[in-house]
């Protein structure tokens, strides 16, 4: 996959001095839990549990605060991606599991509060996660920008974005054969819901490869996933 930025300049991005960092407290985690819930609205899955604070700062389920001294003003929530893992195992791909979870980080969310917008802070807020992602073993950091205006803060942090119904494919070994795994869209509850992601290390482990599939026809899914040498 080609980079879609093109090299787009840095020049209009404010320089908005902010402090970046994992959630250091369960009062720090509430807080931007609260803020992805209420920014995100309507396209916030509830069915996420709130990750608590971890202070060994492993690669799990973590809140991410963008501070502005000491006020809030923007949030991720990301983490190994679990719910493609246990596809795989569902099917027996045990080792095929073990490397989505392993080198796979998924965004479930960027959230910049109101009246700080459009002030290159959810870029800063990516630009972190990737880092962090990458510092923690992940090769691979992928998300789903349900608008415009984020699909297009993934485009300048380097990921190559999707068109809406264009499904995200994932190429893993497994033993001796390989396994591909067609991550789920969410087109039939947000129309404008796209994948994008970006290679953001290289693997100590077999290559994991990233392709796309075809269009999802209205009301389709990606439910299935099929299996190739």
């Amino acid at each position: 996959m080609k980079d879609l930025l093109g090299g787009a300049s840095e020049r209009d991005i404010d320089k908005v001095q902010l402090r970046i960092v994992p959630a250091a407290d369960q009062v720090q985690a509430d807080m931007i839990w609260r803020l992805l819930a209420e920014q995100i609205a309507d396209r916030w899955d509830e069915s996420i549990p709130q990750p608590a604070p971890d202070p060994d700062d492993l690669f799990g389920p973590t809140l991410i605060g963008a501070w502005s001294d000491d006020r809030l003003v923007g949030g991720a929530c990301v983490m190994p991606d679990t719910q493609d893992s246990q596809r795989l195992r569902d099917v027996g791909a045990y080792q095929a599991a073990h490397a989505i979870e392993r080198y796979c980080c998924l965004v479930q969310g960027v959230a910049v509060v109101t009246e700080c917008r459009r002030r290159g802070i959810g870029l800063q807020v990516k630009r972190f996660v990737d880092r962090w992602a990458a510092q923690h073993g992940a090769c691979i950091v992928s998300g789903v920008p349900t608008n415009q205006a984020a699909r297009h803060m993934n485009k300048r942090a380097h990921h190559d974005v999707l068109p809406p119904g264009i499904a995200l494919v994932l190429d893993v070994p497994d033993d001796d054969r390989r396994v591909m795994i067609t991550l789920p869209m969410l087109a039939d509850k947000i129309p404008d819901a796209s994948w994008a992601v970006r290679v953001v290390a290289q693997p100590d482990c077999p290559a994991i490869l990233v392709g796309q599939g075809s269009t999802v026809p209205q009301g389709g899914s990606h439910d299935e996933q099929g299996r190739g040498r």
